[in-house]
């Protein structure tokens, strides 16, 4: 998968069924996720474990992904 996919295209080729899109996006992001989720809850097993469903939640919706923001924003609002 070349790295010259921006985020957007990366979302609509993993809603179209390429298995590997979703995970060039969690590992672009994977360091700021994890820091959203451990700031948020404090404690580092429960930030994985809240981060993890967070990004099962993503994986499943990405359908409904709007546009109306940056990729990476709306992963941060779903963490």
């Amino acid at each position: 998968m070349p790295a010259t996919q921006t985020d957007e295209e990366l979302l609509a080729a993993h809603v179209a069924g390429d298995p590997n899109a979703f995970s060039e996006l969690v590992f672009r992001h994977r360091d700021r996720l994890w820091a959203v989720a451990l700031r948020t809850i404090g404690e580092s097993g429960e930030a994985e474990d809240a981060l993890q469903d967070a990004l099962i939640s993503a994986f499943r919706r990405a359908d409904q992904f709007r546009g109306d923001s940056q990729v990476t924003t709306w992963l941060h609002r779903i963490v």
